[in-house]
């Protein structure tokens, strides 16, 4: 349906029921959080995030926001043309059909 189906409804409808998420999901993430909140808290950390960074390249969570925030800064112009691009060849079927 997501390739196929000439009306974008469905294909919208489709992604969007996909990509819900459900109370009880929504229950168990928080659950997790929590617990690896209260981890990080007996082992002396921070955050979870921070425990888990020590031993890795970026060190910090605020190194790895650093991170993302320089390959948005610098993916973003490419990533706006490539949706420009797509858009046009999608207006561009849209009115030979």
């Amino acid at each position: 349906i997501m390739r196929s189906a000439p009306d974008e409804e469905p294909r919208k409808r489709l992604y969007i029921a996909s990509n819900s998420s459900a109370e009880k999901d929504i229950n168990t993430l928080e659950e997790l959080l929590r617990a690896r909140a209260e981890l990080a808290r007996l082992v002396g950390r921070r955050s979870f995030a921070h425990m888990t960074l020590d031993d890795k390249m970026a060190k910090t969570p605020e190194n790895v926001v650093n991170f993302l925030d320089a390959l948005r800064r610098h993916t973003q112009p490419s990533a706006e043309s490539a949706l420009r691009a797509l858009s046009a060849r999608k207006h561009a079927h849209h009115a030979l059909s």
